[in-house]
């Protein structure tokens, strides 16, 4: 059997553990907790790499890593160096930033800012595929989740880290360069399709469900 979850702190960590132990797989999986009563992965099995795309940022993400492992923090400093001139900034003078209490939401704001968030989750997608390449770990198959998309192209070897920033580094301006009357927004909720489109029946103007995740129990 095999148990997956991500967690932000040791306390949250053993009460997934918790809940795994006692939970049933529908009802975990809307919790992000997921078994899987297969085999497990032996030795030569081949790996699958999912990219995280924009909206997964956070301020801080992966410094403590760049502490620890070289080829992370070299991997910030090649995007620092491509993207200044593009940004207006050293991109882990933003990333990066420690901020006071009175700084936080406007230093949040700012890593949110489609601009700097693509290239910044780009990035920290590299790094993270980079010291995993130097313990040996290299993917069979890779794909991404939207802006993700451009990291797996970078692990298939289509693209360049580089190109790659460049290229998302011009898509993220223009996104943000787009006027319209009504930006929209978007919320995730963890419940099943027909209850979520049943309640959307019921509200006044274009509410639609986008995307639909679905999970089966092997």
């Amino acid at each position: 059997m095999r148990l997956s979850f991500v967690a932000t702190s040791l306390e949250e960590a053993q009460s997934k553990l918790a809940d795994a132990a006692t939970g049933k797989a529908k009802r975990l999986a809307a919790q992000g907790i997921f078994l899987c009563d297969g085999p497990g992965l032996g030795v030569g099995s081949p790996i699958a790499c999912l990219f995280p795309g924009q909206g997964s940022q956070y301020l801080g993400m992966l410094r403590d890593l760049a502490e620890a492992y070289p080829v992370v923090a070299e991997t910030f400093a090649e995007a620092d160096q491509i993207l200044a001139p593009l940004i207006g900034s050293d991109l882990t003078s933003i990333v990066w930033t420690k901020p006071t209490a009175e700084t936080a939401e406007a230093a949040d704001l700012r890593l949110r800012q489609t601009e700097i968030c693509q290239p910044a989750m780009l990035t920290a997608d590299v790094a993270m595929l980079r010291l995993l390449a130097s313990y040996g770990m290299r993917p069979n198959m890779v794909a991404g989740h939207s802006l993700g998309e451009y990291a797996a192209a970078v692990a298939a070897g289509v693209l360049s880290f580089a190109d790659a920033l460049y290229a998302v580094s011009a898509r993220g301006r223009e996104m943000a360069g787009v006027k319209v009357d009504d930006n929209g927004k978007m919320a995730t909720v963890a419940a099943d399709a027909s209850r979520v489109e049943a309640v959307l029946k019921t509200i006044d103007g274009y509410v639609i469900a986008a995307n639909k995740t679905v999970t089966r129990k092997r």
